[in-house]
């Protein structure tokens, strides 16, 4: 038997009480969201897990999946919805990421945000790095891509030392600039890879939780 504390995430866009099962055992039935979070004590012999998540409200089944416990003390197990009304997906490891170069780090984005910005069903994100490595006046533009509403975007390199910054813009023909993600938003990404969504605070600002 081996013990082990799950610290349990739910990001989601609706509001819901979660039910989390871990093989068949109730681990928690008042698991709230838009933002929930929770730490459990679980006790297990074999570290491949099937998680089931269930909305209470509704009795809609979200999510039904596969999570290996890591020999570890603590085991993160992080849920996110995409989209309104749609199902839950499993946060975890990247398969088959190569890995970063040398003093990088590789990031990976979503946008799911309910806000007044939701009109946008893609935006466009630049990312931006310091040319040097070591300072904050010589960011340039190293990256841009296209992000679908509920879409995780592929991995994307940024500086170990000095993070990435992100400028967000309207992808409707006016390049209207929506909010930037500044590179102390994302301090505490991992040395390898991290996931972050994106959320408009308003239709100039916008900020970032970490995932992964």
């Amino acid at each position: 038997m081996s013990y082990t504390t799950v610290a349990l995430n739910a990001v989601t866009i609706d509001s819901l009480r979660l039910i989390v099962s871990d093989n068949g055992t109730v681990l928690t039935d008042t698991l709230y969201t838009p933002q929930g979070y929770q730490l459990l004590q679980v006790k297990y012999t074999e570290p491949r897990r099937r998680y089931r998540v269930t909305d209470m409200y509704s009795n809609s089944l979200l999510l039904d999946t596969v999570v290996s416990y890591k020999t570890v003390s603590l085991n993160a197990v992080t849920f996110f919805q995409p989209m309104a009304g749609g199902k839950l997906v499993w946060i975890g490891p990247p398969v088959n990421e190569p890995a970063p170069a040398e003093g990088k780090i590789k990031l990976s984005v979503v946008y799911a945000s309910p806000f007044t910005t939701s009109a946008y069903d893609e935006i466009k994100v630049v990312v931006e790095n310091s040319k040097t490595g070591n300072s904050a006046n010589d960011y340039e533009a190293t990256d841009s891509f296209y992000l679908k509403r509920g879409d995780f975007s592929p991995f994307f390199s940024g500086g170990g030392t000095r993070k990435p910054r992100l400028r967000l813009y309207a992808n409707d023909g006016s390049d209207i600039l929506l909010g930037t993600i500044n590179p102390a938003a994302l301090s505490e990404a991992n040395a390898d890879y991290s996931i972050y969504y994106i959320s408009f605070n308003s239709a100039t600002s916008a900020s970032v939780t970490k995932l992964y």
